[in-house]
């Protein structure tokens, strides 16, 4: 695949001088940032976002939520 990309002089001088800092031309440098990116996991953050968009959402308290998520042996006796 070809890509053709405008940049803005500024930052087409730190793609460069990235590149060089990686010994590297500026197609190459480019190259391995889409890999990278396209190829990275998920970190934690970016897997819990939904569950806790969803909790603030729903107007579950931090008590409430740490009551469900507590394991049998650490609930409060009823």
């Amino acid at each position: 695949m070809t890509l053709t990309l405008e940049i803005e002089p500024e930052i087409e001088s730190l793609l460069e001088k990235k590149a060089r800092a990686d010994g590297c031309d500026v197609p190459v440098y480019v190259k391995n940032l889409i890999k990278r990116e396209v190829t990275r996991k998920p970190t934690f953050d970016e897997i819990l976002a939904p569950f806790r968009e969803a909790v603030e959402k729903s107007g579950t308290s931090d008590e409430e939520l740490d009551s469900l998520l507590a394991r049998p042996d650490d609930r409060p006796h009823k």
